[in-house]
């Protein structure tokens, strides 16, 4: 059987919050795409599979199947957040996060990596330690933070 190529209907740059009610899949132009295949996607293939095109699918690699999977869920769930409103918004998406991590913790039984590791609230980040003793006499004080977001740098 001859590998199909993607009709249309194949590859957005990162998946968009899902909408509320299903929308049909536009129409994506011929070429390359490493787009997981979602419900949506799989029936749109379906449908243009039956107008001629071809498409190519694989299972993904084992080996990068952690990091595709996970940015799967940071793009789905990263707008969701940011689309929340009003003042308790944060209080909010810490619900939503900490919700998704209990649900992973009930899934995977006896991970060493999801130990009790829910978000404390009210939600808020660890931006320095300073050891005293490795700043001499004096107050310690914490180091100049740079001015773009340490997670954000792609050294890290």
């Amino acid at each position: 059987m001859a590998p199909h190529r993607p009709k249309d209907d194949s590859a957005i740059v990162g998946p968009a919050p899902p909408p509320a009610s299903p929308a049909p899949m536009r129409r994506r132009p011929p070429g390359l795409y490493e787009e997981l295949v979602t419900r949506r996607l799989e029936a749109a293939l379906e449908e243009i599979r039956g107008e001629g095109w071809r498409d190519e699918v694989a299972n993904l690699d084992p080996a990068e199947a952690p990091s595709v999977l996970a940015r799967f869920v940071h793009d789905l769930v990263e707008p969701l957040l940011g689309s929340l409103t009003g003042k308790d918004r944060i209080t909010r998406q810490l619900e939503i996060v900490n919700s998704l991590v209990t649900h992973l913790m009930s899934t995977v039984d006896n991970s060493p990596i999801l130990d009790d590791d829910a978000l404390a609230s009210p939600a808020r980040q660890l931006l320095s330690l300073v050891d005293p003793a490795l700043h001499g006499v004096g107050e310690a004080a914490a180091p100049q933070r740079p001015s773009i977001l340490l997670a954000s740098s792609p050294r890290f």
